[in-house]
């Protein structure tokens, strides 16, 4: 019987592997200037037609949701969501100004650090020593984004009354920080949000903040049970009002609201984050 002949496979030297590496980087570096040449493309699509938002919070979600859900192997989670967020920040700031109010408050040195994280190495960041600072820089214009400590019934969570408004142009509560993690910022237990003058979307997996005109969490409670709403968490009072955060996506023509007392008012939705959305 003749034996069965030696495999002749001869393994990859560490030039071959290194030069297929270069080719790979070749190839990505190709295929992000093709994204920037579509990019370009659907922002003088928007000006030709009159809209506006480069910074669209829900699609980004969507994006990092998709992209998700294919990883595999040792590549982190954490890791290729900053890739991508520095990816996706660098063409927002290609298509205008872009720039973050960052509330740099005692007991939150950490939110710095999620800005920095969630929107990119080089998008212009100021610190403010109050939250009223960063909302007032983003309404001024001084600033796209604010990011705050998330609303909570501590004093520093009790700037959310002033975005009780009905105005169209009014800022809103339009992301949750962090996304996928914390990374190596300071501090336990980070949470914070980004708001804007924008409008919402929905990103199909989302949360929203209501501003009931009652000055009773439990009463609040019983109200949003009633309107079917799930409710997340409530028990924030300031200014004659409550708090309130509830599953699933509301605007202000949802026709939810019509159940719940008049003067409520929706401050903002945001995308569930990874980890609690089913992230890897």
């Amino acid at each position: 019987m003749t034996p069965p002949a030696a495999s002749t496979t001869v393994a990859p030297s560490l030039d071959d592997l290194r030069r297929r590496i270069d080719a790979i980087d070749d190839g990505l570096l190709e295929l992000i200037q093709e994204r920037a040449a579509i990019v370009g493309a659907i922002a003088a699509a928007k000006r030709a037609s009159g809209s506006a938002g480069a910074f669209r919070p829900g699609r980004e979600a969507q994006v990092m949701r998709r992209l998700a859900g294919q990883l595999s192997g040792p590549f982190g989670l954490a890791t290729m969501v900053r890739l991508w967020r520095e990816i996706m920040c660098e063409f927002t700031r290609l298509q205008g100004p872009f720039s973050a109010a960052v509330a740099c408050t005692a007991g939150h040195p950490g939110l710095w650090d999620l800005a920095r994280d969630h929107f990119g190495a080089e998008t212009p960041l100021a610190g403010h020593a109050t939250p009223d600072s960063v909302l007032a820089a983003v309404e001024a214009g001084e600033a796209t984004v604010g990011v705050l400590a998330v609303p909570s019934a501590a004093p520093e969570g009790a700037w959310w009354p002033r975005l009780r408004s009905d105005d169209a142009d009014r800022i809103r509560i339009i992301s949750r920080l962090p996304f996928a993690s914390a990374g190596s910022a300071r501090g336990p237990g980070l949470d914070a949000v980004a708001v804007a003058r924008l409008p919402t979307e929905a990103s199909g997996q989302d949360r929203s903040f209501l501003a009931l005109p009652v000055a009773d969490a439990g009463e609040t409670v019983r109200i949003l049970q009633a309107a079917g709403l799930s409710l997340r968490g409530a028990g924030a009072v300031a200014a004659g009002a409550t708090l309130a955060e509830v599953e699933g996506y509301l605007d202000d023509g949802d026709a939810r609201l019509a159940r719940l007392p008049a003067g409520t008012l929706v401050l903002g939705a945001y995308a569930i984050p990874l980890a609690e959305s089913g992230g890897r």
